[in-house]
C-alpha cells in the first residue's frame, strides 16, 4: 500500500499550506482545501466539499447528512474555536490527522485542547465519511466537565440552558448554542477561581 505523509504549515497568520512529500496529487489539493475550510469556519467551501449524504461516525453512533458537519461548524465558529491541524497522511482518497481544539468551553474544563485524530473519506472531491481513527482520553474528560458545566447553567441561567438544548434536552448544534455556552463557561470559570 501507498503511503504518502503530508505536512501542514501554520504561518504567523494562520495561513494554512499543505507540503505534499513525493508530489503531489488530487486528493493532496483537496485535502488542503477542505481542511483550510475547517479551520477558517468557511461554511460555503464546506458545504460545496461535503456530499449532501455525507455519513458521520462517532463512539457508538452514525448520522447521515451534510446538516450535521456544517451545525458542528458553526458551533465551533460560535465558540471562536481555533483549530490545529497536524500529522496527516493521506492513502488513496482516505485521509488521516490529528487536530486539536481550542475555545472558552474546553479551557473551562480544564482541558488544554480538545483533541481528535479524523478520518475523512472523499470521493470526487467531496466527503462522503467522517469517522475517529482512535478515541481519546480528551472527549471523556471534556464530557464529565461539560455535564458539570450543565448543571451550573442549569442553577445560575434556566433561561439559557432552555436556549442552548432542545425538547429532549440534548445541545443543538448551531453557532448561537455556541456563543452561548463559551459565554457561560467563561462566567463559570471565573467563579471557580473567585471561590
Amino acid at each position: 500500500m501507498f503511503k504518502r505523509l503530508i505536512r501542514i504549515v501554520v504561518t504567523s497568520h494562520l495561513a494554512l499550506a499543505v507540503v505534499s512529500c513525493g508530489g503531489g496529487s488530487r486528493t493532496d489539493d483537496v485535502t488542503a482545501r477542505y481542511l483550510e475550510a475547517w479551520r477558517t469556519h468557511d461554511i460555503k467551501t464546506l458545504t460545496e466539499m461535503t456530499s449532501p449524504d455525507v455519513v458521520l461516525e462517532f463512539g457508538r453512533g452514525t448520522l447521515a447528512g451534510r446538516e450535521h458537519i456544517i451545525n458542528a461548524v458553526e458551533f465551533s465558529a460560535g465558540a471562536n474555536t481555533t483549530v490545529e491541524i497536524g500529522n496527516i497522511v493521506v492513502r488513496g482518497d482516505t485521509v488521516e490527522f490529528e487536530m486539536a481544539e481550542k475555545n472558552d468551553i474546553v479551557t473551562a474544563c480544564g482541558i488544554e485542547a480538545l483533541l481528535h485524530h479524523p478520518r475523512l473519506i472523499f470521493e470526487d472531491g467531496k466527503l462522503v465519511r467522517k469517522g475517529e481513527v482512535k478515541g481519546n482520553r480528551t472527549f471523556r474528560v471534556y464530557a464529565e466537565q461539560l455535564s458539570i458545566l450543565r448543571s451550573w447553567i442549569a442553577k445560575s441561567r434556566p433561561d439559557i440552558l432552555e436556549a442552548i438544548t432542545d425538547e429532549r434536552g440534548r445541545y443543538k448544534i448551531n453557532r448561537r448554542t455556541g456563543e452561548l455556552l463559551a459565554m457561560m463557561a467563561r462566567t463559570w470559570h471565573e467563579s471557580k477561581t473567585i471561590e
